[in-house]
């Protein structure tokens, strides 16, 4: 049997996409972006979402492409609907991989590629695309529920942001918030949007490192759930309440979730003090973080 600091090594690895997930990736954003590019004119398409900030989990459900428009050569789509300039994206999209495997969003289009199967677990299944044109030192991208059609964001602060907590935290941040957003999955997403719980992670997850995975996780959801009814602006000071989502109903229900999801912590960590490792690997899998974390 192993220990659980040698279960939360392997589990940390476990949540890294692989070679071939990386690989697919790869190639199904360049064809992407190579199909964008034949129709418009982009200034550049950078990577962003969890995946340009190092945080998403295997396996890999989507890939974000920030395609920055020229302003000089398409900016009429600024005085139109941000629908038109969505809708016009999907078009080459939907001609590309067919009408049924292409959604045009509030904020993006999203390209799907089939479901994870067995033996198929590496692959990339979205791509999310998102148009977006330079704002002064920012981005304004497409939102139908903003009163303006658009919205105002910047994934290179976000990415900043991220890189810096994660060089204070000695290489550990972008893990730890892997976990949690694994066990936040895992649990049906109370905290949503999923980069809601990195938000969280800047302010709650703070140097030095205590030395053990499962007492920063613990400290988090502790933390998490005595302030997940706050507000949680977005960081680059730019966009909305990255908690806009959570309305009076989830933010109670979601409170609800991360007691239990606390309590199942507390007694995985008295288990293992007891001398119960068997059964602290179990509640680590079964009540926290799913059948990714290993008892083996």
């Amino acid at each position: 049997m192993i220990s659980v600091a040698e279960a939360f090594e392997k589990f940390k690895s476990r949540l890294e996409p692989g070679e071939r997930e990386e690989a697919d990736a790869k190639r199904r954003r360049e064809r992407v972006k190579e199909i964008l590019e034949e129709n418009f004119h982009l200034l550049r398409v950078i990577i962003t979402g969890s995946y340009g900030r190092w945080t998403k989990t295997k396996p890999l459900r989507d890939v974000d492409l920030f395609c920055i428009l020229d302003k000089e050569k398409e900016g009429e789509y600024l005085n139109k609907s941000s629908r038109v300039l969505l809708d016009a994206f999907g078009k080459p999209l939907k001609k590309e991989y067919g009408e049924q495997n292409v959604k045009v969003d509030d904020k993006c289009v999203t390209v799907s590629f089939g479901e994870a199967s067995e033996g198929n677990e590496d692959g990339v299944f979205s791509v999310d695309v998102v148009p977006a044109f330079e704002d002064g030192k920012a981005y304004k991208i497409p939102d139908a529920y903003h009163p303006t059609g658009w919205m105002k964001t910047d994934p290179e602060i976000h990415a900043e942001l991220a890189t810096k907590a994660n060089k204070a935290m000695d290489g550990k941040w972008v893990t730890l918030v892997k976990m949690i957003k694994k066990c936040n999955s895992n649990h049906g997403k109370p905290i949503d949007p999923s980069f809601l719980a990195e938000v969280m992670a800047l302010q709650l997850i703070t140097p030095p490192f205590s030395g053990g995975y499962k007492y920063e996780i613990k400290s988090f959801f502790a933390s998490a759930q005595q302030q997940i009814d706050s507000t949680w602006p977005d960081p680059a000071g730019v966009g909305p309440p990255v908690s806009d989502n959570m309305t009076f109903s989830k933010k109670s229900a979601a409170k609800a979730t991360l007691k239990t999801i606390c309590v199942a912590i507390d007694r995985a960590i008295l288990h293992e003090k007891q001398g119960r490792v068997g059964e602290a690997l179990d509640t680590w899998r079964n009540d926290v973080f799913g059948s990714m974390f290993p008892l083996s």
